[in-house]
């Protein structure tokens, strides 16, 4: 199990492989933006010549089929002075990069000793002169650093071309060293970041006690604060069927086991005398808004309140016997 967080606080239990899920999903789109800049680019510019396109009578389409494009230029002009292809290849590593870095801060909080939950192999840390006791994590922090170069390679090829007009201008020359760079660095970020993912030890012990921590607090919190019940009924009792469209429908059947179907047991318990408030058929059972008495509101309101207690309690016992595929499904 793992304690899932929203704000950075305890919010629901999860699975330790379905929080890594979530990168493997961001790593997927960034692997299809690649493919998708790689055919944007894979195309033939020969014979675009300075600007204009040359009189030599070239084969364009034979040439691009050899050398394996995917076509040919459209258009000379746009040709010569297109850096679209720079700025695509930089503009999907630096969303390469956010996701790797957002990947490392979360490695750097989980093996601090707060967190505990993670230990990283001693080839990704370093130790202190000083302070001989601590572990850095100063892979991690050093790829969460780097994303700042891949965004600044992206910046300064946005800015060369922003005011350049039509067709080849010198300022052109500044478009190779920040593609260069940007390639070499997620290179090495991508490779840092699948050693430490694949080699990190996770704390199941830890992991389990955080994510038991959460529930528990969500569990004192509704016992607590009345108000959220019809709020967590509507998010919570799905499991049961009995989201909060028809949970008098649940309230009703309560009621029917607890006086054994006997309505005038009933109507005499919550001092439903009186012909306008009696309940003389359990078809005819009234809606529980305040129109009835407040002592059998007071009873929907604890019915309520022990639905939803039930169903947390029954999901920290998910957490405690790890069963994955439950709590991924709720």
């Amino acid at each position: 199990p793992f304690p899932g967080y929203t704000h950075v606080q305890s919010a629901q239990p999860v699975t330790w492989g379905h929080h890594l899920h979530a990168y493997a999903e961001m790593l997927r789109r960034d692997l299809e933006r690649l493919d998708t800049a790689w055919r944007s680019a894979n195309v033939l510019p020969l014979g675009s010549a300075a600007l204009a396109g040359t009189t030599f009578p070239i084969q364009r389409e034979r040439v691009a089929a050899t050398l394996g494009f995917d076509g040919i230029s459209a258009n000379s002009m746009d040709a010569v002075s297109d850096r679209d292809f720079a700025i695509e290849f930089c503009g999907c590593a630096s969303i390469t990069m956010m996701h790797i870095s957002r990947l490392s801060e979360e490695l750097v909080l989980w093996m601090s000793p707060r967190f505990g939950f993670i230990t990283l192999p001693d080839r990704f840390c370093t130790g202190s002169s000083m302070m001989p006791q601590k572990k850095n994590p100063d892979v991690p922090e050093l790829v969460r650093g780097k994303a700042g170069r891949v965004f600044g390679a992206l910046t300064t090829l946005l800015t060369v071309m922003k005011g350049l007009p039509l067709t080849y201008s010198k300022d052109m020359q500044e478009d190779k060293e920040p593609v260069f760079e940007t390639d070499a660095t997620m290179a090495l970020c991508v490779a840092a970041m699948e050693g430490m993912v694949r080699d990190m030890t996770p704390d199941v012990a830890n992991l389990r006690k955080a994510a038991e921590r959460a529930i528990v607090a969500l569990i004192d919190h509704v016992k607590d604060n009345p108000a959220v019940i019809g709020y967590q009924l509507d998010n919570e009792t799905k499991a049961y069927g009995t989201s909060g469209h028809n949970v008098q429908a649940a309230f009703v059947e309560h009621m029917k086991q607890k006086f054994g179907g006997d309505l005038n047991a009933l109507n005499k318990a919550y001092g439903l005398n009186y012909w306008s408030n009696r309940i003389n058929r359990w078809e005819d059972f009234p809606s529980v808004n305040g129109s009835i008495n407040a002592s059998l509101n007071a009873a929907f309101a604890e019915f309520q309140r022990g639905l939803v207690t039930e169903y947390l309690g029954w999901q920290a016992v998910l957490v405690r016997t790890h069963k994955q595929g439950s709590l991924i499904k709720h």
